[in-house]
């Protein structure tokens, strides 16, 4: 059995596609999750923890296209930790293996793209590339999206004026 995260944190580098050996692509990238914590002044940071992240077949396609270094994002996956040794020097590795990756929405917006309709299962084709993301045509038509049955969802885009909570 595997321990399951969910962390909050800024991606620390830009994310990397890489080969596995069974010739499928996967994304890694690092993030940093600070704790805070309250002192008689105000806030303070209170260290650093740092994840390396991986992210498999259409997670990892869409991982890649849509955040950056420095983006603020929430990760849930299955926590791997590896203790290495080099010579001398010890040390612990954090990985998550991601099962769901999207921007932090506490520290701004974000605009979903549905990416390009899937003909073929995620594990089908393993030496294939990945296709296209990016909306179903130039219209922004999403395509094969969920309908709205009422009719009550917004065509217009909503108003950027700042709700206060």
């Amino acid at each position: 059995m595997a321990d399951h995260i969910t962390i909050t944190g800024f991606v620390g580098n830009e994310p990397q596609v890489i080969p596995t050996k069974n010739g499928q692509a996967m994304t890694v990238f690092r993030i940093g999750s600070t704790r805070r914590r309250r002192t008689e002044n105000g806030w303070e940071d209170a260290g650093t923890n740092w994840y390396g992240v991986t992210a498999h077949r259409y997670l990892g396609q869409n991982a890649h296209a849509s955040i950056k270094k420095g983006d603020p994002v929430v990760v849930s996956g299955q926590l791997r930790v590896t203790d290495w040794e080099n010579g001398e020097r010890r040390g612990t590795n954090l990985d998550i293996v991601a099962d769901a990756i999207g921007h932090d929405l506490g520290w701004g917006r974000s605009v979903f793209a549905r990416s390009i309709t899937r003909s073929t299962s995620p594990d089908a084709g393993a030496d294939e590339a990945w296709p296209e993301t990016g909306p179903a045509s130039a219209d922004g038509d999403p395509g094969d999206a969920a309908e709205d049955p009422a009719g009550d969802l917004p065509t217009e885009p909503a108003d950027a004026t700042p709700v206060p909570f």
